[in-house]
């Protein structure tokens, strides 16, 4: 297949249960992810694109509809290989409570992407992913807000690079604002560190894919010590007693 080649995913949403809200839900979901600007920001500019990306707690776009380039999705493991790395992953985290917190949000299945959740965390669960939206500054979405300013927003918009704001800002859903405030406060590298901040984001990534993200991706810019963390990865991956060793040891 042509890495360039665009694939949709539209889905039932909803469906399930025969409410207004999810009704609207998903023709704007489906909406998004057909115009044509997010079509065509895919290329050089992304690599994935919905109505709205959220970095945080999984990388998701909620919903769970999008396009994409097809050289992205070929990365991907499967759905089933996924579901189960991503049980292990919390697993282990969880009989690790000296290396890593889970302050920012609940500790519940759709928060940590596990069961028929990790369906929905799974087309951003590469180290390469660069999204696109069409949130603009607009940090909550969801089917009970007002769905003809969804509309307005989505036929309003260009599909831009996200995120564009800030983790301790706007009103990321579920977010426990207070924690994130702290664990950006705390210094970096320290333990125990914040699963559902970038400490969390890059063990996945690693863990699932044996990769982090790229020197210039967007994670390192957004996420609080992405600069200091971005240093240390580097500097673990270039070190050859650190290859000897289990990388995920040595760096958590």
């Amino acid at each position: 297949t042509d890495p360039n080649t665009i694939v949709v995913y539209i889905h039932t949403k909803g469906s399930l249960h025969a409410k207004i809200e999810n009704h609207r839900w998903r023709s704007v979901l489906t909406e998004a992810s057909l115009k044509d600007s997010c079509i065509l920001s895919l290329g050089e500019k992304c690599n994935a694109c919905g109505l709205q990306f959220y970095p945080i707690w999984i990388p998701m776009f909620p919903g769970n509809m999008f396009t994409a380039t097809c050289g992205y999705v070929r990365q991907l493991m499967s759905l089933e290989k996924h579901g189960q790395k991503m049980q292990d992953i919390v697993t282990t985290v969880r009989s690790k409570r000296h290396v890593w917190q889970t302050k920012a949000y609940a500790w519940q299945k759709d928060s940590l992407g596990i069961d028929r959740w990790s369906r929905e965390a799974w087309i951003a669960s590469h180290p390469s992913i660069r999204p696109c939206d069409l949130a603009q500054n607009v940090t909550f979405i969801a089917p009970y807000v007002d769905f003809n300013r969804i509309m307005e927003l989505v036929n309003a918009t260009k599909a831009e690079p996200a995120p564009r704001i800030a983790p301790d800002q706007g009103e990321w859903y579920r977010r426990k604002i207070e924690e994130v405030q702290n664990a950006a406060k705390q210094p970096a590298l320290q333990r125990p560190h914040e699963y559902f901040l970038l400490p969390g984001t890059l063990y996945r990534f690693y863990s699932l894919y044996g990769r982090f993200p790229p020197h210039d991706s967007w994670i390192w810019k957004w996420f609080p010590h992405g600069m200091e963390w971005r240093l240390k990865v580097e500097e673990m991956i270039n070190d050859a007693t650190t290859r000897q060793e289990r990388l995920e040891d040595v760096l958590w």
